[in-house]
């Protein structure tokens, strides 16, 4: 991948795939909310990933577009 990128991408769905399901449901053997569990924080680091693998994916299709030219 491109300079590391991929261990930041398998972080990241580490991460937030352990997330995800509580992000959605809350803790239901606590009977918590989603709010009560995740926080701001939380969303920020989120979306700071979704915005970094957006762009690693973008780099990434620019370098077989341009290997394929």
């Amino acid at each position: 991948m491109v300079c590391g990128g991929d261990r930041f991408l398998c972080e990241s769905s580490k991460t937030l795939v352990k997330k995800r399901e509580i992000s959605l449901y809350g803790g239901e053997e606590t009977f918590l909310t989603p709010e009560e569990v995740i926080d701001e924080r939380d969303a920020e680091d989120a979306v700071k990933r979704a915005k970094k693998t957006y762009y690693l994916c973008e780099k990434f299709i620019s370098g077989i577009e341009r290997k394929a030219e």
